[in-house]
């Protein structure tokens, strides 16, 4: 049922683009399939009522009532064949989306449009590919189908610069892409929102600084979009901008209109006040968050977006009470192992899975190491480096994932050390310093990964001297 659902709903997405995306991301599976029968069962009762009009006019004197009737039984007639016509294309087309998900783009179009629907697929994969080694950021799942969505939508729009700026992202020229991309907005004016949140989506992964310049600009031109606030909020974080961050966090709050919504600008805002030194009023907006994530799995088990929901609500709100050392994060922590772990087990080449479950084994292992389970921590520390080595490896340019692999390395390095196993710490902390100085090497660094290299220097050393014998 989950996987003909979900099906269903890719093709009505694409079928109902625009309002109704929402409605149809968050339905469950059996309200989607009940409408869809329940407009069958429709269009045969009303060619039911025409028939039977038919056959009752056989016998009336005025030639009006049997013209009137033959009219509304052809027009039925029509009308049926239409919707069968269509709901066949349609049941093919989702059988196929079932085998292929990429092949959504396919649905109900006409043989002659095939060859340039090839083309517009081989397009997206071409510039997402682009894309994904120009990253330097690791984008959430949410972030993800925006920006997704966005190459989607800069190669159906048809203008000359949407189809100039497909042409050089696809070639590799991103810079040329946002400057065509920019003048488009700059030319529509006040009309040119959509455009600047397409335009902040494509970049977000590449470039932080202009992608908040263009989400600062969408914000200005429409502050009601629920979106372009969750990631100004993140922009405006990862900025240094706090205060600039929460405000804009509260006006999502406001603005969410489904439990996705609510859920995401709860978790959001929660982030933003942990990392403002708040984890009292993260750990409420966490709750809230989980609250709702269990309400959403509970009206549809089956629902892949409300199982990601729950699983980060958990990891959430264990992190703000770990901040209060509060025992209860350890659970929290294993509940979110539960629900990530058996869908990487029949996922594992998705880097999206294998992020997730290593950010719940390095909590798990903080959790456990608090608890002074120093061999639980080794073993939830040594996976997580293993899944980290996996992504990092296919994101060599990934200042982010990089990062996060380095992080994972550090943390391992701690554990050997306060276990006393100096000859191991020191080589955890090795490997996380000769991989910051060849992501040097590649591409420029960061000051975040500045900030571990001289961490990992400094415990490199204290291991080492720990590892010399005494003189004495």
């Amino acid at each position: 049922m989950s996987d003909l659902g979900q099906a269903v709903r890719d093709w009505l997405t694409i079928r109902l683009a625009g309002s109704a995306e929402e409605w149809i991301g968050s339905a469950p599976d059996w309200l989607l399939l009940a409408v869809a029968g329940v407009g069958l069962a429709l269009i045969f009762v009303v060619l039911a009522w025409s028939l039977r009009r038919l056959v009752a006019s056989s016998s009336a004197k005025r030639v009006s009532n049997k013209i009137y009737a033959f009219f509304v039984f052809v027009l039925t007639i029509g009308a049926t064949v239409t919707f069968v016509t269509r709901g066949v294309a349609g049941f093919v087309s989702i059988v196929r989306i079932m085998d292929d998900p990429t092949s959504a783009l396919d649905v109900l179009e006409p043989p002659a449009k095939q060859k340039d629907l090839d083309e517009i697929r081989r397009e997206i994969t071409k510039i997402k590919e682009v894309l994904a080694r120009r990253n330097n950021r690791e984008l959430d799942s949410d972030a993800t189908k925006q920006q997704n969505k966005s190459i989607e939508d800069l190669l159906t729009e048809g203008s000359p610069q949407t189809d100039q700026a497909a042409q050089l992202l696809a070639a590799g020229d991103l810079k040329g892409a946002v400057e065509t991309l920019e003048k488009q907005a700059k030319i529509d004016g006040a009309d040119s929102a959509e455009k600047w949140r397409r335009l902040g989506a494509l970049v977000l992964g590449t470039d932080s600084a202009k992608a908040r310049e263009v989400y600062e600009e969408a914000f200005r031109l429409d502050s009601k979009d629920f979106w372009t606030c969750i990631q100004l909020a993140a922009l405006r974080l990862e900025a240094g901008d706090f205060n600039g961050a929460n405000e804009i966090s509260a006006i999502a709050i406001t603005l969410a209109r489904t439990d996705h919504e609510r859920i995401a600008a709860k978790n959001h805002r929660g982030y933003i006040l942990l990392q403002a030194g708040d984890p009292h009023g993260a750990n409420d907006l966490f709750e809230d968050a989980l609250s709702l994530a269990r309400g959403a799995v509970e009206q549809d088990p089956t629902q892949v977006r409300a199982k990601e929901d729950l699983f980060r609500s958990h990891i959430n709100l264990g992190d703000a009470l770990f901040r209060l050392k509060d025992p209860r994060a350890k659970g929290h922590y294993q509940a979110g192992l539960a629900i990530v772990k058996p869908v990487y087990d029949e996922t594992p080449s998705s880097q999206a899975l294998q992020r997730d479950l290593a950010i719940t084994y390095e909590r798990l292992g903080g959790s456990l190491r608090e608890d002074g389970d120093l061999q639980g921590a080794r073993a939830n520390l040594q996976a997580a480096v293993e899944l980290r080595k996996g992504v990092a490896d296919k994101n060599p340019t990934n200042t982010d994932i990089q990062r996060n692999y380095c992080v994972s390395l550090i943390l391992l390095g701690e554990i050997e050390a306060k276990s006393g196993n100096n000859e191991s710490a020191a080589a955890s902390f090795e490997r996380g310093l000769n991989l910051i100085v060849e992501f040097r090497q590649r591409t420029a660094s960061s000051s975040a990964l500045e900030k571990e290299a001289k961490y990992a220097s400094y415990q490199l050393r204290q291991a080492r001297a720990r590892k010399k014998p005494s003189s004495n």
